[in-house]
């Protein structure tokens, strides 16, 4: 999908500032947990920008710089179909990412232990 790979960094990259200046920074269990439900909200409110956008742009035949019948091969999004597929490619990667940096996020202490080469050590 055209969006997997932008929903995916952004997602992954979302929770951090959550994470360390948040309201919940303090708190034992909250912390990762507020990053990932921000995460999520930030990314449901662009997602939910985008599908605005592509509503109200392509009603009808619009004429202007998203025409559908421009030639310019710097804009190949000229459809709401084509929007909406880059809007499901960004949902779907911004929840991936924001999951996968929550699981980096909970397991810190496992994963650095075995980068660390603690685990099976002779």
């Amino acid at each position: 999908m055209r969006g997997l790979e932008i929903g995916m960094a952004h997602g992954y990259l979302l929770v951090g500032p959550e994470v360390v200046v948040g309201p919940l920074r303090e708190s034992a269990h909250g912390t990762n947990l507020s990053g990932l439900i921000t995460s999520i909200y930030i990314a449901l409110s662009a997602c939910l920008g985008i599908s605005i956008f592509a509503i109200t742009t392509f009603q009808g035949n619009p004429r202007g710089a998203y025409n559908s019948y421009s030639k310019d091969l710097l804009r190949p999004l000229k459809t709401r179909e084509e929007w909406s597929q880059l809007n499901g490619g960004i949902f779907v990667g911004a929840m991936g990412g924001a999951i996968f940096a929550y699981f980096l996020l909970e397991n810190f202490d496992s994963l650095d232990a075995i980068l660390r080469g603690a685990v099976n050590a002779s």
